[in-house]
């Protein structure tokens, strides 16, 4: 064996054990993950959720298609669905999830989720395209029980201090690792700053957490009452009456002013940059909260077109916690063509951003394929009027001259002189209009 060999020998067995150890499948450079995967102590009727792994080494996007075999295939799903697309050289995780019905019978079931990576075609210079299409099988192990299990894992509880007045904010991480749907309990009981005294006492019942999942819950609290000072609080997660987890925290209540509240308004934009008169322009006010404390947010802002105000915009109000950036959302419908100036500012907290804007092109609206304006209606109405007044005159100098028969090729050809006349008259008038639009435009 030459040294070469060896060499290629030892890159292929590295390669396979690091596929191995890792779960990750490769196919011609594109990978997926885990190779296998397992469903364990799925409830009839209940929930279960995975996450795929995907990740296209093309240089262009990849389209992905995705097919299910076995006896799972009616009821395992995927989120965004089974179809959709890989940027290149870029990796996406995609949540698998299983809804067995509720008369599905006890065992293990086994299938395999299959994928199809088919990267966009490269043209080439005789206009025909090149593509590669790669296909991975991940193998699926789904066991369904009719027992039911409940398994709460409190993962993070967390509060804040917070100025007098505001409402003091707890956050409670959790996952269910049960097959059953849970709404964890909770208790938390406020006391002074030795413990001595109970200074007040709430308590939660948080919305469902699905079998598998993890989710975060936000609490707020009034501090009504409570005083500059140290606080403990004892907060208490039960799930099933069960108590799950207990902690121990502490915060303050500081005098007003003491916390730093700041904002960036990061930047204005619109969903397009180009629209037609009479759509409804959606204008995102992109704000965040770089400050100590959370804050309300509300984004105003005012329309210019030609530097004339024509119309002032504003958002709703929005909570933005502490490190968090939200949409200040408003809306605005133009009513004539031209270059809008949208300009604005974020207030918060009694307090002012930097003012910051964005351009919104807009257009005439289209007219549709085979009308016409009025003008042109008014042209067809002439036409069959000099139509109808030359076919009655031509009757009634047949009828005088005594004659029964008269000529129709001549009140034909006169018709078609007339048909074609008008014709003419409607194409100059749709020139003459789109010239007007052209001169219109210019000016804005």
């Amino acid at each position: 064996m030459s040294k070469l060999q060896k060499i290629s020998l030892a890159i292929f067995f590295t390669a396979l054990i690091l596929s191995t150890l890792s779960g990750i499948v490769y196919a011609g450079g594109f990978a997926a993950g885990p190779g296998k995967m397992y469903f364990n102590k799925v409830l009839r009727g209940g929930y279960a959720e995975q996450e795929i792994y995907l990740y296209n080494p093309e240089d262009r996007i990849s389209d992905i298609e995705i097919s299910v075999e076995g006896p799972f295939a009616d009821w395992l799903y995927f989120d965004p669905g089974k179809k959709f697309s890989i940027p290149k050289k870029g990796s996406r995780y995609i949540k698998t999830y299983i809804e067995p019905p509720a008369d599905m019978a006890n065992g293990i079931y086994e299938g395999s989720i299959n994928i199809l990576s088919r990267p966009r075609r490269i043209p080439t210079i005789d206009g025909h395209g090149m593509s590669l299409e790669t296909a991975i099988s991940l193998k699926v192990f789904i066991e369904i029980t009719g027992e039911q299990i409940i398994r709460y894992k409190v993962k993070n509880i967390a509060v804040q201090s917070v100025e007098e007045g505001y409402t003091i904010p707890f956050s409670i991480t959790g996952i269910n690792n049960g097959n059953v749907k849970v709404s964890p309990k909770i208790q938390i009981d406020i006391s002074n700053w030795d413990k001595s005294i109970l200074m007040k006492s709430d308590n939660f019942t948080l919305a469902e957490t699905l079998p598998t999942t993890e989710k975060t819950y936000s609490l707020n609290i009034s501090s009504k009452n409570l005083r500059e000072g140290q606080y403990w609080a004892n907060v208490s997660v039960f799930v099933a009456d069960n108590v799950v987890e207990k902690k121990l925290l502490t915060f303050d209540i500081m005098k007003k002013g003491s916390l730093t509240r700041r904002g960036e308004l990061v930047n204005i934009k619109t969903g397009k940059p180009w629209i037609k008169v009479g759509d409804v322009a959606r204008v995102d006010a992109v704000f965040k909260n770089t400050g100590q404390i959370s804050t309300n947010a509300k984004f105003k802002g005012e329309v210019y077109i030609n530097e004339v105000l024509i119309e002032t915009l504003e958002s709703d109000e929005l909570e933005v916690p502490i490190g968090k950036t939200v949409n200040l959302t408003a809306y605005y419908t133009p009513q004539k063509p031209g270059r809008y100036t949208i300009n604005g500012v974020v207030y918060y907290s009694g307090k002012m951003t930097y003012e910051k804007g964005t351009i919104i092109n807009v257009s005439p609206t289209e007219k549709l394929p085979g009308s016409v304006n009025s003008l042109e209606k008014r042209m067809v109405l002439l036409g069959l009027l000099a139509f109808f007044l030359i076919t009655l005159y031509l009757w009634n100098r047949a009828k005088n001259s005594g004659y029964k028969d008269y000529d129709l090729k001549s009140v034909s050809g006169k018709f078609n002189t007339v048909e074609n006349n008008l014709e003419k008259i409607i194409r100059d008038t749709k020139r003459i209009n789109k010239k007007i639009q052209r001169l219109k435009i210019r000016r804005f």
